[in-house]
């Protein structure tokens, strides 16, 4: 049995080489951004997609600025970027009100420093040493992060 999720608790699951993550807004609902349909608030099963989900604790009690916020980007209409409108930037947002996504920020430097090498080693394909240093950071940066908790959808919440 697991704790029981409450709102404002982050969810990821499994997307690739990345972590897809929502924020838990209670009543078995998610918020989150995709590319295919942009910041929607969706119930948890629709959420997980089969996955499980690997909950973070957050210490957020402040329930009605997070309901603030959603309101603030659900009429904003703005569309999904990679780069500077995804899931952790609309997470970070509701929560601690500035947007960041440290995935981007953890592809950049393995980017940054395999490029560099790369290019400092003379080889002609410092790019592609630089995309693949990238993915690495990522990686690096979601096997490290920690969980609270896993959760199947089988599990009650």
């Amino acid at each position: 049995m697991h704790p029981k999720i409450r709102p404002g608790y982050l969810l990821y699951r499994r997307k690739g080489i990345i972590e897809h993550v929502g924020v838990y807004l209670g009543g078995g609902q998610v918020v989150h951004n995709s590319p295919n349909n942009d910041v929607e608030i969706v119930n948890i099963q629709t959420y997980a997609e089969g996955h499980t989900i690997r909950v973070v604790s957050m210490e957020f009690d402040d329930i009605e600025q997070l309901r603030h916020r959603l309101h603030q980007i659900l009429n904003a209409n703005r569309k999904y970027r990679a780069t500077h409108r995804n899931c952790e930037h609309i997470a970070s947002y509701l929560l601690w009100g500035r947007s960041s996504s440290p995935q981007i920020q953890a592809f950049i430097a393995g980017a940054l420093i395999a490029g560099f090498a790369a290019w400092k080693a003379g080889n002609k394909n410092w790019l592609g040493y630089a995309v693949a240093g990238g993915m690495i950071g990522c990686m690096i940066y979601n096997h490290v992060r920690n969980y609270d908790y896993r959760m199947s959808m089988q599990t009650p919440y």
